[in-house]
């Protein structure tokens, strides 16, 4: 057998176990876990706990926590997403022994297990819109367009990529910050949907708007103009030419309810500016 055959063989053989491998995975995964001792599903307890998180999404770390929280995705407020980034952005639910990997994480915290569960929280996390669920479009008066979603989670609204609705980390007032990127658009209104928001926290907190330039885009003037949907009510908020942030408090709401945040200018160059949320 030549070298060339005997690489092609190998070959093969890789995509055949790959393949089993993913078949066996994808079973253990929609298996009524119910009639597994092995695999115990978690208590109503357990669930509540995550529920009472008041999250707009919760991540599954492997197959067999998507399947569980999709069993019970009637009991719970927040949007089942797999983990495919690291450190996650909101509360996390695990099956196995996962404790050396996430508590090996400072900003980590465990804070509910039983058996092969465990759910666990970032150390500031609120429970804020989650761009990651987000849909973005583009108004320009007469038509409405869908920005198509990139495989790292942007929105492409246009060719170049300033045009990309994405997280981003940029410097405002001299500090480091993770935001929405939303650079608006000649003649044209972004329009960022969020579903499933509450704006009214456990203890009475309200949720926030807070928009920036980047340090080195303030001074030519312009303004940047927001208005947001929530609870049948609109709010506007215009974003003045200056360092820092910038805040509007959001209609409040206890029920879940589609959060639309639109972004337009009269004058769109040099208009580094995004966006985050903040629940206090």
């Amino acid at each position: 057998m030549t070298d060339a055959e005997q690489l092609k063989v190998e070959r093969n053989t890789i995509f055949v176990l790959a393949g089993l491998l993913l078949a066996s995975i994808v079973s253990i995964a929609f298996f009524n876990l119910d009639r597994h001792p092995a695999f115990p599903p978690p208590s109503e307890e357990f669930i509540d706990e995550v529920a009472s998180l008041g999250s707009t999404v919760v991540f599954a770390h492997d197959p067999l926590a998507i399947s569980v929280l999709e069993q019970h995705q009637s009991e719970l407020p927040s949007a089942v997403v797999p983990l495919t980034t690291w450190p996650p952005e909101g509360p996390v639910v695990t099956f196995g022994n996962q404790k050396r990997k996430f508590s090996s994480h400072t900003d980590l915290q465990h804070v509910a297990g039983e058996s092969v569960w465990s759910l666990w929280i970032p150390e500031d996390f609120q429970a804020t819109p989650f761009f990651g669920t987000a849909i973005v479009e583009i108004d320009d008066g007469s038509m409405t367009t869908i920005c198509p979603q990139t495989s790292a989670g942007a929105h492409r609204c246009g060719e170049p990529r300033w045009t990309w609705v994405r997280r981003r980390e940029l410097t405002i007032d001299g500090e480091s910050h993770q935001c929405i990127w939303a650079h608006p658009i000649e003649d044209k209104t972004i329009r960022i949907r969020f579903p499933d928001t509450i704006s009214v926290g456990a203890d009475g907190e309200r949720l926030r708007l807070e928009s920036a330039l980047r340090d080195d885009a303030v001074g030519t003037g312009a303004d940047v103009d927001f208005r947001v949907h929530l609870a049948n009510i609109s709010r506007t908020h215009r974003h003045r030419d200056r360092p820092g942030w910038q805040s509007l408090i959001l209609p409040a709401t206890e029920e879940p309810d589609e959060l639309i945040v639109e972004v337009s200018a009269d004058r769109v160059g040099r208009r580094h500016i995004c966006f985050r949320f903040d629940l206090r």
